[in-house]
């Protein structure tokens, strides 16, 4: 897998209260406000959603984007819309759980698998066939560069 070595790990507390991950110094939501932050993300988002009921999230980060687009597209769509999200560091996910910041509703998480692991995932392929909405959390994606494109 294409992963940069993790040298550091820890979870930082943000102005507004809310759990913010730095993996090797890289904050994955603002320090300030990351549902501001998430917010801002998918609102540029929102021509792709109103017409796709399905999409992939290329990073989980602690989900505060996620919730958005599942917001988003509940509004829009009702119940009717998945949204699947690949995120390559298990620990950001394990502690994603249990800090209780994912709303399970119509997601389903990927983590810590290679890209050829993925594409063994029949649910996964039929659902990327179907040409889901893509959004790339910018600070994962970044940090995961070479793994996110492996996949793509």
């Amino acid at each position: 897998m294409n992963l940069p070595k993790i040298i550091s790990y820890e979870v930082k507390t943000s102005r507004t209260e809310q759990r913010v991950p730095v993996i090797n110094g890289v904050h994955l939501h603002s320090i300030y406000n990351p549902f501001k932050e998430a917010e801002n993300l998918i609102e540029a988002q929102l021509e792709n959603l109103k017409q796709k009921k399905e999409v992939l999230i290329l990073g989980l980060g602690f989900a505060y984007h996620v919730n958005s687009v599942s917001e988003k597209l509940q509004h829009f769509h009702g119940d009717n819309f998945k949204i699947i999200v690949i995120e390559p560091n298990v620990k950001v996910h394990e502690d994603c759980i249990a800090f209780e910041l994912i709303k399970k509703k119509n997601v389903t998480v990927y983590s810590g698998f290679e890209s050829n692991e993925l594409y063994s995932d029949l649910e996964l392929v039929h659902f990327l066939l179907r040409k889901p909405a893509i959004i790339a959390h910018p600070p994962s994606f970044n940090l995961y560069q070479d793994y996110f494109k492996s996949i793509l």
